[in-house]
């Protein structure tokens, strides 16, 4: 299959273009920035925000699948005009491209932030919630990728044939930077609080987005494993970090969309290695 994959020199892009490559896929990696390291496949730098060169690459790559991870990816240290028109147009614009050349497949970096808990004094109606419990959020990054969620349920109805799968990706930390989980065993509780501690390991990102995974119409949205990692963040406040439940589990876990864990999932809590 000849997949896009928008954001591939990012901190989970690149890992998501090797385990496309290694599963026999052609990858093309579109992207503002030149990878720093080699990657497999080919590159294409352009502006996502940019209809004109999003339709190029389509008309040069004829993709079959599409992988959309590019994005501005923090919610703080850009302006908040800038991080919502980049994350939304960018997202609008491969959207409506796959659709009009007839991509069968999309699968979308959202975040788990599109439910608006990790923004807000409100808590979730229930415990643990689930993927359509959500509260509405002033923060411009979350709102930024709950409407990409929007964009992908109203697109399908202008193109019935093709499935897009919103993926709600919590806290990407590569294998190269697990040193800020020991960060967090020594600053605890403060450092990694804003996330109730969670993370998910770039590389069980990267196996999340094979194209085949993508089943879902683009109503569904599925948190990134463990399932809903930020759902106890509200709740802190209400817990002692003592009697707090690990948010997550090092054992593998399954979503709903079919993907398991590869790497070793470990929790630090309370200065201990569980």
């Amino acid at each position: 299959m000849r997949v896009i994959v928008t954001g591939g020199s990012g901190r989970a892009g690149r890992y998501t273009v090797k385990e496309l490559a290694d599963a026999g896929h052609e990858v093309i990696n579109v992207d503002r920035m030149r990878p720093s390291t080699a990657l497999p496949g080919g590159f294409i730098q352009i502006d996502l925000t940019d209809a004109g060169e999003v339709y190029d690459v389509f008309a040069q790559v004829r993709p079959e699948g599409v992988c959309h991870l590019a994005a501005n990816p923090s919610p703080s240290g850009y302006s908040r005009q800038g991080t919502f028109q980049n994350n939304v147009m960018s997202t609008y614009n491969m959207m409506q491209a796959a659709g009009d050349f007839g991509v069968g497949r999309f699968i979308y970096a959202s975040s788990e932030m599109a439910t608006g808990w990790l923004t807000t004094e409100d808590l979730p109606p229930r415990f643990p919630f689930n993927e359509a419990d959500r509260v509405e959020s002033p923060n411009a990054y979350a709102l930024s990728k709950y409407m990409g969620e929007v964009i992908a349920t109203s697109l399908i109805t202008r193109y019935p044939g093709m499935s897009i799968c919103s993926l709600r990706i919590n806290n990407v930390i590569p294998p190269d930077e697990y040193h800020r989980l020991e960060a967090r065993r020594r600053n605890f509780p403060s450092e990694g609080s804003s996330n109730f501690w969670s993370y998910i390991d770039a590389r069980d990102v990267a196996g999340a987005f094979r194209p085949w995974k993508a089943k879902a119409a683009a109503t569904k949205s599925s948190s990134s494993p463990p399932p809903t990692p930020a759902s106890m963040s509200p709740f802190k406040r209400r817990w002692k970090p003592a009697t707090a439940p690990a948010p997550t589990s090092p054992r593998p876990r399954t979503t709903p969309v079919g993907v398991r864990l590869q790497q070793d999932q470990r929790v630090f809590w309370l200065g201990s290695e569980v």
